[in-house]
């Protein structure tokens, strides 16, 4: 038989029943078993092998075929206290959703119902659906009693419902259909989440948690990459990074979490430590509240019609069912670098849109004739680049940086060591790889994406190396990692000027078949690096050497004219060198890493180190003398704290505090004086 044609107590008007029922008062509603039938007229009964409900008379007696009601699946609370809800996906049959007093968030409890009949259950209760998320969009009451297909198409149309709050009638505002803000308070969940921000995508702003009946901020003590991720993951994102709350102005009220400490492994915010474990104890004003970013996949699935205006549902990463709205979509947006949704219909059709915009004549163009019934929003692992940044026009050293979800920054350099450095140089296409200060390049701002770094080397790819996870860090940019990669030397000789046939050397010593007189012009790439051309051989002949840099057919002439070449030889620049001296035994000392030159600083540097140095440079021996004779550097001090033993051959291979680490001005720069 058909549902009852209105909601409530009444069960309709009763038209078309018995005479001498009409005048019943009716119950309400009861739960029966198949052992009960209630005759709807003579020769039928609604009756079914389930348990299921019936509209009756004292007596269990129909008043009329409009008034027998079969729903499915739902408990009997009719004796219990409080209001209890049910929600079916069909007329009072197939999928049903329970909800008792409290707020229901959809997207929050990942599931998407579709509502086509509504039961409430409890003396003065109402059920408010909202189109979008508690207290977003449209909203809808309906108060005690069961409300059928009809009904609820009546009041909802073709709407989506993407939660509902369930409460006493006393703590309802009818003109606003919103909960009174006590009740509110009262009945959303205890350590929910939200971002408050006058934008309409929700995913950045200043981030306020639910404790104790009212909405109140986080205090930014504390609060990093870890405990950002573990936020936006509650709120159904994939990753979040923390952000300067001033972009979002204070907040007020209660602070109630301060110095948030998260493993990274939690499921929500509130499961983290904080303050001592105790609610709004904090030592923070409003101008600390944590304001958050949060990266993954939205999609806005608009309905209605193009020409007189939309509205639109908000999907997350997952799959969601449409039904309801499924003959009312009418366009599509994706949200998210390297997103896509994609919509099913009958038969396995389906249609995918990647990330972007798709009005009314796009959508339906490429939907066609097909009716989508189900939403599958997936996220394409993101591309990942990585650069280092900070040296200038210098790509070989420098801070390192990461680009992932589309976004710029940086990694930790907690466990980070020259195995993961080189890594990094190799995956550049560079040689060589060790870790430097970042603080020598600026310093960064932004997500820092990586934090616990670990290669084993063999890693063609920072990304295979082992880390907790994409934005789990608990650094600040002040630990920032640098790495500083050779700068591979790279030889181009030319037939013709700056063109022709080429013939190229890589770093090292090449005899090659004799060219005769065709190289007419050369180019040498690498900071510091120099080709030497042999006549009959590398060491053979007339020489001539070229250092980095283009030299055309002019000055290729010039310097070597129209004498063979057999033999190239290609070397990379010094790693050390005296400069500002008279006679190149002494002068300011220098390094060069990565090709860039800088200076050493005299903290515990001594005559074994200089030695070495000496040693390096060709001389026999020497010593450190005062740097006032040969003036202050500038750019880069690349050591300090110095420790050589006095038997290593080359100035890097002696310990110091580390690449771009220290703590000294240019006033400290060493100076050497070196005996032939």
């Amino acid at each position: 038989a058909d549902p009852p044609s209105g909601g409530g107590s009444g069960g309709g008007d009763g038209g078309g029943a018995a005479e001498e029922t009409e005048e019943e008062e009716l119950t309400s509603v009861q739960f029966c078993d198949s052992s009960i039938e209630c005759q709807v007229e003579e020769g039928e009964a609604c009756t079914d092998i389930h348990s299921h409900e019936i509209y009756s008379s004292p007596d269990d007696r129909c008043l009329a075929t409009s008034t027998c009601v079969c729903a499915y699946g739902a408990p009997d609370t009719s004796d219990e206290e409080g209001c209890h809800v049910t929600l079916f996906s069909q007329c009072f049959t197939g999928d049903t959703f329970n909800f008792s007093v409290g707020n229901h968030s959809f997207q929050t409890m990942g599931i998407a119902p579709v509502v086509n009949s509504i039961r409430v259950l409890g003396k003065d209760c109402v059920a408010i659906l909202f189109q979008f998320d508690l207290n977003s969009g449209d909203s809808w009451p309906f108060h005690e009693g069961l409300h059928n297909c009809d009904a609820v198409y009546e009041v909802l149309g073709q709407k989506s419902v993407g939660a509902v709050v369930v409460l006493q009638s006393s703590d309802y505002d009818s003109e606003s259909h919103q909960a009174d803000s006590d009740t509110d308070s009262a009945t959303t969940p205890e350590g929910s989440l939200r971002l408050v921000d006058d934008g309409t995508m929700a995913v950045a702003g200043k981030l306020e948690i639910f404790h104790n009946g009212s909405w109140g901020t986080v205090c930014n003590d504390g609060f990093q990459g870890v405990e950002a991720t573990v936020a936006c993951r509650q709120l159904g994102f994939s990753v979040g990074v923390p952000v300067p709350s001033s972009r979002f102005g204070e907040g007020n009220g209660t602070i109630w979490m301060d110095d948030v400490d998260c493993t990274g492994s939690e499921s929500e915010l509130a499961q983290c430590s904080y303050s001592g474990g105790a609610w709004g104890s904090d030592d923070c004003s409003h101008s600390q509240d944590v304001g958050l970013h949060c990266f993954g996949c939205r999609v806005e699935v608009f309905l209605g019609s193009c020409s007189s205006g939309s509205f639109y549902d908000i999907f997350s990463e997952g799959e969601h069912w449409l039904g309801g709205l499924e003959n009312n979509v009418s366009s599509i947006r994706v949200h998210g670098e390297n997103c896509s949704a994609t919509l099913w219909g009958a038969d396995d059709a389906e249609v995918t849109f990647e990330e972007g915009e798709y009005d009314c004549d796009a959508f339906q163009q490429r939907l066609g004739s097909m009716v989508p019934l189900y939403l599958a929003i997936s996220h394409i692992a993101p591309h990942v680049e990585f650069r280092l940044a900070g040296a200038g026009s210098s790509s070989s050293l420098g801070r390192l940086e990461v680009r992932y979800l589309g976004q710029w920054g940086t990694v930790c350099g907690n466990s980070f060591d020259d195995v993961a450095a080189a890594v990094v140089c190799r995956q550049l296409g560079l040689s060589g790889g060790v870790v430097a200060q970042a603080s020598s390049f600026g310093f960064a701002s932004g997500p820092i994406w990586l934090d616990q770094v670990t290669c084993l080397g063999e890693e063609t790819s920072l990304e295979q190396c082992g880390h907790p996870g994409w934005g789990m860090s608990e650094c600040d940019h002040s630990s920032d990692v640098a790495v500083i990669c050779d700068e591979p030397c790279e030889v181009s000789l030319y037939e013709g000027c700056l063109a022709g046939a080429e013939h190229v050397f890589i770093q090292g010593v090449d005899s090659v078949e004799d060219l005769g007189p065709d190289a007419h012009s050369i180019v040498v790439r690498g900071r510091g690096c120099t080709a030497t051309l042999w006549e009959f051989g590398v060491g053979k002949g007339d020489s001539r050497t070229f250092d980095e840099g283009e030299h055309n057919c002019s000055i290729f002439a010039s310097l070597w004219g129209e004498t063979h070449v057999s033999g190239v030889e290609v070397l990379p620049g010094p790693t050390v060198r005296l400069v500002d001296g008279d006679d190149g035994l002494s002068g300011r000392l220098e390094v060069s890493l990565g090709g860039v030159w800088g200076t050493v600083c005299d903290d515990n540097f001594g005559d074994a180190d200089a030695l070495v140095v000496c040693r390096q440079l060709g001389f026999e021996g020497g010593s450190i003398v005062d740097i006032s004779a040969y003036g202050e550097g500038s750019g880069m001090i690349w050591m300090d704290e110095v420790a050589c033993e006095g038997s290593e051959a080359d100035l890097h291979e002696c310990p110091s505090a580390g690449w771009g680490v220290h703590d000294c001005s240019h006033s400290q720069d060493v100076a050497i004086e070196c005996i032939s």
